[in-house]
């Protein structure tokens, strides 16, 4: 569940009852956290810390240096569909900065096909 959605109580035993499961499933100590939907806030990173976990993965947040905030460390979703160069620039670069170069170089393009296709042949 999104536990920015649930009440102290249910986020809590979420939070802790799901690594107490991890934990005697793998026989080992579970250290890490990823938010569901990758949604958090400050309460539900306080519940991770106090649950023991070392850090959390959020989606697309975080500081861009890595450990700079433990509860809130950026993960890049890198789908099949991404190709090389795609996989390069998002681990080069934070990802909202390469979005909004892609989605500004798509406006360009469109608008200059737009302009392409209603210019009227000199006569």
């Amino acid at each position: 569940p999104d536990l920015t959605r649930l009440g102290i109580h249910q986020a809590w035993e979420e939070v802790t009852l799901s690594k107490k499961a991890l934990e005697d499933r793998l026989g080992e100590p579970v250290t890490s956290f990823c938010y569901p939907f990758g949604l958090h806030n400050g309460t539900v990173r306080s519940l991770v810390a106090a649950a023991g976990y070392q850090f959390a993965c959020g989606v697309y947040t975080g500081p861009a240096a890595f450990g700079a905030d433990p509860y809130d460390i950026r993960r890049l979703a890198i789908g099949s569909d991404v190709g090389e160069f795609g996989f390069l620039n998002r681990m080069r670069l934070p990802y909202a900065h390469v979005e909004a170069v892609w989605n500004h170089v798509r406006r360009i393009s469109r608008s200059l096909a737009s302009r392409a296709t209603d210019a009227q042949p000199l006569s």
